[in-house]
């Protein structure tokens, strides 16, 4: 969860943060932080009870009521994209498979070209 948070505001804010100097090299640090599995030191856990565990406990009623309201709505969008994906997926393998088969087609009439060109008389000589 601190990674996910981590990263979500890095997207956001990230290129404003590459301006300070060894950006990167804090960035990697504070990521080994929070992966550290040593008792006391461990970031993730720290982070997560002072910061985002009171931040979440004061948003999370916001989120179950938006998610109650919304809920059919977004049952609803995730079927029409499930669907329109199907859609596009058969889509494409039509198409891939109608240009796969021109390919094919277009590398055997050029192989008998080649054959016919190359014929058994020019071997013998």
């Amino acid at each position: 969860m601190c990674y996910g948070c981590f990263t979500v505001a890095d997207m956001h804010v990230g290129w404003i943060l590459q301006i300070i100097p060894f950006y990167y090299m804090l960035k990697l640090m504070l990521l080994i932080w929070l992966q550290l599995p040593l008792g006391p030191f461990m970031g993730a856990k720290i982070i997560y009870n002072w910061i985002l565990h009171p931040i979440f406990r004061c948003i999370g009623p916001t989120i179950k009521r938006f998610q109650e309201r919304h809920a059919d709505d977004i049952y609803k969008m995730n079927w029409d994209m499930q669907a329109n994906l199907d859609d596009l997926k058969k889509t494409a393998m039509e198409a891939g498979t109608q240009v796969f088969v021109e390919a094919a087609i277009e590398k055997m009439v050029e192989d008998q070209r080649a054959t016919a060109e190359h014929t058994p008389e020019e071997e013998d000589q």
